[in-house]
C-alpha cells in the first residue's frame, strides 16, 4: 500500500471521531511497514500548523495520536471478540426466553426494557433486521430455530399489528360485501376494526402521516376488499346531495325549509342548514351546490312561507287551503290562518299586508259569515 492511501485510511478513520476518540485496528501493520511512529507524528504536526497559519481551525479534528500496542495476530482478537458476541446473544436469547414462558409471546415493543433496564425489545427489534437482510450481522439457522420456539414474529411488531387489522378487514367485508365500518366498530375479538379504518383513510390523504406504514403495496391490499377512502362522512354526504339533487328536480331549486323531509324520511332540510354553516365544505362540494341553485343565506321563515303560499296560488289560482295543509314539511295552511287573523287584529306588518297585496294573492277567509264563504283581496292594502 502507497504511503499516500495509508495517510488518507488514517485522515478518515481520525475524522470519524471528531466528538470523541477513534480506535484504529491496523490489521496489516502498514504503519510498520511505511513509517515510524515519529514520522507521523511529525507530519501530523506540520499539517495542525498550516490549517491554524491559515486561520482554518476548523480543518483541524485530532491533533494527536496515540499507539497503544502493536498487533502481531489478529486471530486471538477476533476469537475473543466472537466470545463476547456469542455470550451476548445468549443473554439476549435468555431473555427472551423469559419473557416468553411469562407471557405466552414475543410482542414486544422495540422501546421495552426489562426490569433490570435491558433493551430487549431493540435486540429483538435487530434479530427481526438482520433476519429480513435489512441490517447487516449474522443469525444462524441454529439462533433462528431457537427464536422460532419461543414464538418470534419475524416481521416488526407494527407490521404483525398491521397485518391483525388486515385480516380483521377482510373478515368484515366477506360478510358484509364492503368496508364501510362504522366507527366505533369492534370485532368479537377486541380489535377496533373501524377506528383503524378511520386511520388509514387519514393516513392516505396525508403523506406524512402515513409514511412507509401505508405503502402502495398496502393500499391495493385494501383496494380489493372495497376499502372506501373517502370514508363514512363521505358517504352521509353524498346520500344527502342525491335528496338534494332530487329535490331540484321536483322544484327547480334549493330553497328547502328547515323542517322538509325528503319521501324517504331523509331530513333534507337539517342536511342543506348544516352545508350553509360549514366553513370547511370543499370547493368541489360548493360548485356542485351551486350547480343545484343553493342558497348559501337562509331565508327569513316568513319569506318561506309566503314563497310557499304564491307558489300554490300560482299553480291553483286560490288559496282556499284548509288549516291542516302541510307542504315541504311547512304547515302551511295553519300559517295562512294566523295572517288572516293578524290582519284582521291589526297586528299583521304593513310590509307583509303590502307584500301580499302586491302579490295579487287572495286569501280565503276561513270564518263562516251567514253560513258561506267569502273572499277578502288586500290589493288596496
Amino acid at each position: 500500500m502507497s504511503p499516500i492511501i495509508y495517510k488518507q485510511q488514517i485522515g478518515r478513520a481520525l475524522q470519524s471521531g471528531i466528538k470523541s476518540f477513534s480506535v484504529i485496528f491496523d490489521i496489516v501493520l502498514n504503519m510498520e511497514n511505511i513509517y515510524s511512529i515519529g514520522t507521523i507524528e511529525e507530519e501530523m504536526r506540520l499539517a495542525v500548523s498550516y490549517y491554524r497559519a491559515l486561520g482554518q481551525d476548523y480543518n483541524v479534528v485530532n491533533e494527536h495520536f496515540e499507539v497503544t500496542d502493536g498487533v502481531k495476530d489478529c486471530i486471538p482478537l477476533f476469537e475473543k471478540l466472537n466470545e463476547t458476541l456469542t455470550a451476548s446473544w445468549d443473554f439476549m436469547y435468555a431473555e427472551a426466553k423469559k419473557y416468553y414462558e411469562e407471557n405466552g409471546n414475543l410482542e414486544i415493543p422495540k422501546r421495552y426494557k426489562t426490569e433490570s433496564g435491558y433493551s430487549l425489545g431493540s435486540r429483538l427489534t435487530t434479530q427481526r433486521r438482520v433476519y429480513s437482510g435489512a441490517a447487516s450481522g449474522v443469525l444462524t439457522k441454529e439462533r433462528i430455530e431457537k427464536l422460532n420456539k419461543i414464538g418470534i414474529v419475524w416481521e416488526s411488531a407494527r407490521d404483525a399489528s398491521w397485518n391483525r387489522y388486515y385480516e380483521a378487514a377482510r373478515g368484515y367485508s366477506t360478510e358484509f360485501g364492503n368496508l364501510n365500518v362504522p366507527a366505533l366498530y369492534v370485532t368479537n375479538d377486541g380489535v377496533k376494526l373501524g377506528l383503524w379504518i378511520n386511520n388509514m383513510c387519514a393516513a392516505r390523504k396525508n403523506e406524512n402521516c402515513g409514511g412507509n406504514y401505508l405503502t402502495d403495496k398496502r393500499i391495493r391490499a385494501l383496494d380489493e376488499l372495497g376499502m372506501n377512502w373517502e370514508g363514512r362522512k363521505a358517504d352521509a354526504w353524498n346520500k344527502g346531495y342525491s335528496a338534494a339533487e332530487e329535490y331540484y328536480k321536483s322544484h327547480g331549486n334549493l330553497r328547502v325549509p328547515t323542517t322538509y323531509k325528503a319521501p324517504d324520511g331523509y331530513m333534507l332540510g337539517r342536511w342543506i342548514d348544516r352545508q350553509r354553516r360549514n366553513e370547511r365544505l370543499s370547493a368541489d362540494r360548493r360548485e356542485k351546490l351551486d350547480r343545484l341553485g343553493m342558497v348559501w343565506k337562509k331565508e327569513d321563515s316568513w319569506d318561506v312561507r309566503y314563497r310557499l303560499a304564491a307558489e300554490y296560488y300560482e299553480k291553483n289560482g286560490n288559496l282556499d287551503i284548509k288549516t291542516n295543509y302541510v307542504t315541504d314539511g311547512i304547515w302551511l295552511g295553519k300559517w295562512l290562518a294566523e295572517q288572516r287573523k293578524n290582519y284582521r287584529d291589526g297586528t299583521l306588518p304593513r310590509d307583509c299586508a303590502r307584500r301580499l297585496g302586491a302579490s295579487d294573492v287572495t286569501w280565503l277567509n276561513a270564518a263562516q259569515v251567514g253560513g258561506s264563504r267569502h273572499l277578502e283581496r288586500v290589493n288596496s292594502i
